[in-house]
């Protein structure tokens, strides 16, 4: 991974909250895996993030996306 995509996926992680709806592309056991669901913990001392009940070491972490409609502002 280029060091400005890690940066981008730092800058993106930083920006999780705990009960976010989130999809992360992540590699485990020599697969890409793909899940979607809800933060349960982000912890940036320890490096990982939980999706309900799945533990991911952001080292694993390929790609993100949160669920925009959180974060969406109505403008009048």
């Amino acid at each position: 991974m280029s060091e400005e995509r890690a940066e981008e996926l730092s800058f993106q992680l930083s920006q999780i909250r705990k009960n976010d709806m989130i999809t992360v592309v992540y590699f485990q056991n020599r697969d890409y895996l793909k899940i979607t669901g809800m933060v349960s913990k982000i912890d940036f001392q320890s490096r990982y993030l939980k999706i309900v009940n799945v533990k991911i070491p952001f080292r694993d972490i390929y790609d993100l996306s949160a669920d925009q409609t959180t974060h969406i502002h109505h403008l009048e």
